[in-house]
């Protein structure tokens, strides 16, 4: 059309009444040599292509995308008084290398030196507060930067990807400094950093993927972290906590697989879920303050030789222990809740006391511990729930408890060894599968206390001969045995 607008930074056309293009969101001048676009003491946009721009003398903020994609600018000169660069302004420049922000600039907008893939250098004022989320995303070459006493938050994914990135300087004094999530996140040549004391947190995903990042020191006292700030690290090996730091993140040391120690703050309630979940720690001292162990803390830690789990735990989430590797751990007394698989497919797992103010044994908690061969079971255990002893092919014997009333589907399934069961005498149920596989038990008596028993209980159990029932038996499933089992029952 003869009233198409060429875009002088992609080439695409434009109707003459578009204010800005559609493809790059540049905007379009009615005079293409304009080499600045300025509304009073406002950059509006730049239409040149030179590799070095200084910017004029009485400018005060540079509008959104005002060089967004010029991919042939160096090097640009801000003049004294600029106070803010808006969203965008310099995202995808590919080939500025340094920028020197003026003392008067107080407001670094979003995402705007994204992109920037060759800038090495930067230099922020002293009036600025705040950078602003994704701001230096991914600038690949950035080396270092400098953190001065005004900075007091680094917005999220400020510098992600930033893969060139060796050195965070943060000064001693000043204020207080947030990192929020992301802020750091892929910086894969970061190695090593200390942060004084204004530094307190880290934020969701901060550091996460930091593959080359050793040691982590923070020297405040105080201090919280959310989820998965440091996760994926794999060669941190050294990471200093604030010592009455109260909130750890959920994953926050997710897949750490060089991670062999921790000291933990000593005011801790909480293990989060997944904290530890795939790393490599060898010791760890939980402090006394502890009153949970969240789900997955510890999974498939399996450096992990022994774990002292303090008196005042209350609490041991689903999958907390899952695939640990340790012989012995020592349940504290006060417990009031296992969750589902808490230590399933610990293979070396020898024994195991559940105590007194269990009421059941949860889904799957012991299944799969092949070395588990001692087995004592609280008074209060009413249910004996699916899977709970799967799979623990040492087991030998076990004695249920008196106010078992359910053995719920395969809750013994594959214990290969398990000659005798000691049942409860008063009234209890056993459900599908429940003893499927149990190829050395070889009489039961489940007098007087059997109501019913589920399809196939004692499916595959190759030596079982004989069995006694009471003659109230309300329900006995027709595969509950094999054939060739004698069933007696009582008259």
């Amino acid at each position: 059309m003869m009233n198409d607008v060429t875009c002088p930074r992609c080439g695409e056309g434009n109707s003459k009444e578009t204010k800005r293009c559609w493809k790059c969101g540049k905007f379009l001048s009615d005079d293409p040599k304009e080499e600045f676009i300025i509304d009073g003491d406002c950059l509006i946009s730049y239409n040149g292509k030179a590799e070095f721009v200084r910017i004029p003398d009485g400018i005060v903020r540079i509008q959104e995308q005002a060089f967004a994609h010029c991919a042939f600018l160096k090097e640009v000169q801000f003049p004294e008084g600029l106070e803010r660069i808006d969203d965008y302004a310099f995202e995808d420049c590919a080939s500025l290398q340094s920028i020197r922000l003026p003392d008067s600039f107080c407001h670094l907008g979003l995402a705007c030196f994204r992109g920037c893939s060759s800038l090495e250098e930067i230099t922020l004022s002293q009036e600025l507060r705040h950078i602003a989320s994704m701001a230096f995303a991914n600038c690949t070459s950035l080396r270092i930067i400098h953190l001065g006493p005004s900075i007091s938050s680094i917005g999220i994914a400020a510098f992600s990807k930033c893969t060139s990135l060796t050195d965070i300087d943060v000064s001693e004094d000043g204020l207080s400094l947030f990192i929020y999530g992301q802020a750091f996140e892929d910086c894969s040549s970061l190695e090593e950093i200390v942060f004084p004391n204004r530094v307190r947190n880290a934020h969701e995903f901060a550091f996460q993927r930091c593959k080359r990042l050793r040691r982590v020191i923070f020297q405040s006292e105080y201090g919280h972290f959310k989820k998965e700030c440091f996760a994926h690290c794999e060669r941190l090996q050294e990471i200093h906590l604030p010592t009455q730091c109260e909130d750890l993140g959920i994953g926050m040391f997710l897949g750490c697989a060089s991670l062999r120690h921790v000291d933990l703050p000593v005011r801790v309630q909480l293990i989060p879920a997944y904290m530890f979940a795939g790393s490599s720690i060898e010791s760890i001292q939980l402090p006394p303050s502890i009153q949970w162990i969240d789900e997955g803390a510890f999974a498939n830690c399996t450096s992990l030789p022994s774990i002292d789990i303090p008196q005042n735990v209350v609490g041991i989430g689903p999958k907390a222990f899952y695939g640990c590797l340790f012989e012995h751990v020592a349940l504290p007394q006060g417990l009031k809740h296992l969750g589902y698989g808490a230590f399933e497919n610990c293979a070396r797992l020898q024994e195991i006391a559940l105590p007194p103010l269990l009421g059941e044994v949860p889904d799957g908690a012991f299944a799969g511990c092949d070395s588990l061969s001692s087995v004592q079971l609280g008074e209060d255990i009413k249910t004996i729930q699916a899977r709970a002893f799967a799979s623990c092919v040492f087991l030998k014997e076990i004695a249920l408890p008196k106010r078992v009333t359910k053995i719920m589907d395969k809750a013994f399934s594959g214990c290969v060894l398990l000659e005798k069961v000691i049942f409860p005498k008063l009234p209890f149920v056993i459900r599908n599968e429940a003893f499927s596989g149990c190829s050395a038990l070889k009489a039961i008596d489940l007098r007087p206390g059997i109501k019913a028993i589920g399809p196939k209980a004692f499916n595959e159990c190759a030596a079982l001969k004989e069995t006694w029932l009471p003659k109230n038996v309300k329900k006995l499933d027709s595969t509950a045995f094999d054939a060739g089992v004698v069933i007696h029952k009582d008259t």
